[in-house]
């Protein structure tokens, strides 16, 4: 990877640029990570990782997930500021730039690495669809009767979507705010 203060992933070979998130991405990822990483701490097993943190995958993929959970079992593969093992759980929060990497080409990626569950999370249609790796294939998982959705991975964790998108037009109304002069 190029050495000059940019991110960069590695898809199948090809370069690409990661252009800096937004202030709502970073408000949604924060929003998912946080659950994710004080469900892991309350279960004791593993450690839940955030952008920016290179997964090598293969030798011609090298990604940084917006968070990645891997569990007590893989942590030996976390070494030198990288991650060498397919994780367990990846969540990635769909940018503008990203749509179509993040998701056609990184789940194809994962799923092929065997990440167990994906979750594609997009700030634009309030979503986060949850996959769940069946043989070589992702299927998603239908949300809760509730709207909430649940982890195979982590087992017990539940989120609300709704609750989470809620939380971030919140912050986005209080920082977007125009000063009048009068």
């Amino acid at each position: 990877m190029p050495d000059d203060g940019n991110r960069y992933e590695l898809l199948n070979g090809t370069i690409s640029l990661i252009v800096t998130p937004t202030w709502q991405h970073q408000l949604v990822s924060r929003e998912v990570f946080l659950p994710l990483d004080r469900w892991v701490e309350q279960i004791g097993d593993g450690d839940t990782l955030y952008a920016p943190i290179d997964v090598v995958l293969a030798n011609r993929d090298v990604v940084q997930p917006d968070v990645a959970y891997v569990d007590e079992e893989h942590l030996i593969h976390v070494r030198g500021g990288r991650v060498y093992v397919a994780p367990q759980l990846v969540v990635e929060v769909i940018s503008l730039t990203s749509r179509s990497r993040d998701s056609v080409e990184k789940p194809m990626r994962y799923a092929q690495a065997g990440t167990t569950e994906y979750w594609l999370v997009d700030p634009l249609l309030e979503t986060i669809a949850v996959v769940t790796l069946i043989e070589t294939l992702y299927v998603e998982r239908a949300p809760n009767d509730d709207g909430t959705i649940s982890s195979v991975v982590l087992s017990g964790l539940t989120l609300d979507p709704a609750a989470i998108f809620a939380r971030v037009n919140d912050r986005m109304r209080r920082t977007t705010q125009v000063d009048q002069i009068g």
